[in-house]
C-alpha cells in the first residue's frame, strides 16, 4: 500500500540497510529501530499495460509551478461529494474551475502548449495531480490525453509513467 512506502521512505532517510519479508498476505520490513508490518492488497491488480495508453491524441505543456499553484487554490473548493475540478483546455490556455455550493466559484487560467485539434473538457482529482506533480523535477510537465473520458498520462523520460484517471464533472447551482 502507498500510504505504508511513504512512510518507510521518510523513515528511511537516515538508516542504512532494510531486510524484507512478505508472504501472501503481509509484508515486513526491519531497518535501525524499525519494523513496520503491512497487509498486502489482495485479488488481482489489473494489467496496467490495459490502462496506460502507448500514444496520445493532445499534450498539454505546462510551467509545473503555475499548475500546482493553480490546483492548490482549486482544491480548496472540493469536498467529499465533489471532488473533481474542471480543466477546460483550448489553443493556449488551461482553465481550471471548481464551483461549490457552500464556498462559491473559483476559476483560473494559465498559459500552455496544446497540440490538439479541438478543444477539451476534463475533470480532475486536483489531489491526485499535486501528488503527481510535487514528485517531478523540472520546470515544465507534459500531460498526455485521449479525450475527456481516458486517463490523463505523464511521463518522465522511460523510467517512470503516471496515470491518472479523468472524474466526471458535476455543475453545481449556487
Amino acid at each position: 500500500p502507498s500510504n505504508t512506502v511513504n512512510d518507510i521512505n521518510h523513515l528511511l532517510a537516515a538508516e542504512g540497510a532494510v531486510a524484507i519479508r512478505a508472504n501472501d498476505k503481509y509484508i515486513e520490513f526491519d531497518f535501525g529501530n524499525y519494523n513496520v508490518i503491512s497487509r498486502l492488497i489482495e485479488g488481482e491488480y489489473p494489467d496496467y499495460n490495459q490502462v496506460v495508453p502507448e500514444t496520445s491524441e493532445e499534450t498539454i505543456k505546462v510551467d509545473k509551478q503555475e499548475l500546482i499553484s493553480v490546483l492548490q487554490r482549486t482544491s480548496i473548493f472540493t469536498d467529499q461529494d465533489s471532488l473533481a475540478v474542471t480543466l477546460d483546455i483550448s489553443a493556449t490556455e488551461l482553465g481550471i474551475s471548481k464551483s461549490l455550493n457552500s464556498l462559491g466559484d473559483i476559476n483560473d487560467k494559465i498559459a500552455i502548449e496544446y497540440n490538439g485539434e479541438e478543444a477539451l473538457q476534463i475533470g480532475f482529482n486536483p489531489a491526485y495531480l499535486l501528488d503527481v506533480l510535487k514528485t517531478i523535477n523540472g520546470k515544465e510537465v507534459t500531460i498526455e490525453l485521449n479525450g475527456a473520458d481516458k486517463p490523463g498520462v505523464i511521463r518522465i523520460g522511460e523510467e517512470y509513467t503516471y496515470v491518472v484517471l479523468p472524474m466526471k464533472i458535476v455543475k453545481e447551482e449556487i
